[in-house]
Formats: C-alpha cells, sequence, structure tokens
C-alpha cells in the first residue's frame, strides 16, 4: 500500500486499533447501560473484530519489512 514515499498501512493499523478498541470501551458499555443485549453482542464482537485484525496486519506488517 505504498503511494510514493507514504506508508498507509500503518495509519490502518492504526484506525483498526483504534476504533476497536473505542467500540470496546464506549459502545459496548453504553449498551449494556441501556440493557440493549443484540446491540451490546454486535458491539463487543465488532471490536474484537477490529483489534485482533490490526493485531494481525501488525504482525504481517513487522515479518514483511523484517524478513522480506
Amino acid at each position: 500500500m505504498k503511494i510514493g514515499s507514504i506508508d498507509y498501512l500503518n495509519y490502518f493499523i492504526f484506525l483498526l486499533l483504534a476504533s476497536g478498541g473505542l467500540t470496546l470501551r464506549l459502545d459496548a458499555i453504553s449498551y449494556e447501560w441501556a440493557d440493549l443485549k443484540r446491540e451490546h453482542r454486535a458491539a463487543r464482537l465488532l471490536g474484537w473484530l477490529n483489534l485482533l485484525l490490526g493485531i494481525a496486519v501488525l504482525i504481517v506488517n513487522w515479518v514483511y519489512k523484517r524478513w522480506f
């Protein structure tokens, strides 16, 4: 994902990690307080998926830069 000399992958990783953390921290808790079970479960699922995808992309990027 290089365009010129700017690497956008680092921004993508940051956005995945930040949105996952904020979703878990803000959305899931507010849905739990409002007793919205389905929305709480969906927010937790999407938050964890964002975090796991961000960590996976971070590891793959590190491996790629380290050995290739």
